[in-house]
């Protein structure tokens, strides 16, 4: 199907609980200013995700798997957003979904955005932010990986069954400019 930044929000908030899914995005690729020689990046990525979950249960739930006889864990309120609806968040005019991360599909694709050059992974690794580890503030040996995405950023979600492709995003729009057009079947109409 093929909707709007505004129809996949109410997609996603129509939702009965949390639900697996498969999330295609365009997000900056945030790498260090300094020694950077790449200038601006967007990273593709494809991911398993699981949309509606509690934050705070899914930690608790972690800390039983690993012995604990009840989760024992107090999610802090975030810095920024405020919640609209069940599942999204929304924060100077735009709506975000907190996912829980399952697992990468393929590896990321990063995209010069001045020259359309395609990096490698390798080139782009020793210019990522380092990431802390969340597991011991969760009190968990395996972490709750948990992202934060802009619904704007999304081009294509796979939930309940449904393929929706997001059309008029500056994220589709890039994608289109960016990508090869062998790769471009992220922005391109489902076949369901």
């Amino acid at each position: 199907m093929i909707v709007t930044v505004e129809q996949l929000a109410a997609v996603i908030e129509a939702m009965q609980g949390a639900q697996p899914a498969t999330m295609t995005t365009r997000t900056d690729a945030n790498l260090l200013k300094t020694g950077n020689p790449f200038g601006e990046v967007a990273k593709y990525s494809k991911v398993n995700v699981f949309v509606g979950v509690n934050y705070e249960n899914a930690v608790k739930r972690q800390q039983v798997r690993e012995g604990a006889d009840e989760g024992n864990f107090d999610a802090q309120a975030p810095k920024w957003g405020e919640r609209v609806g069940k599942k999204l968040i929304s924060h100077k005019g735009e709506l975000y979904c907190p996912v829980k991360i399952g697992s990468a599909l393929e590896q990321p694709r990063y995209v010069q955005t001045a020259n359309l050059n395609v990096l490698t992974n390798e080139s782009v690794t020793p210019f990522k932010q380092k990431k802390q580890s969340s597991a011991a503030a969760q009190g968990v040996d395996k972490e709750i990986v948990w992202r934060t995405y802009k619904l704007s950023n999304i081009l294509r979600l796979t939930i309940g069954g449904d393929t929706y492709v997001v059309v008029g995003s500056p994220a589709v729009e890039a994608a289109r400019r960016e990508l090869p057009v062998e790769q471009q079947e992220v922005v391109a109409e489902p076949v369901n």
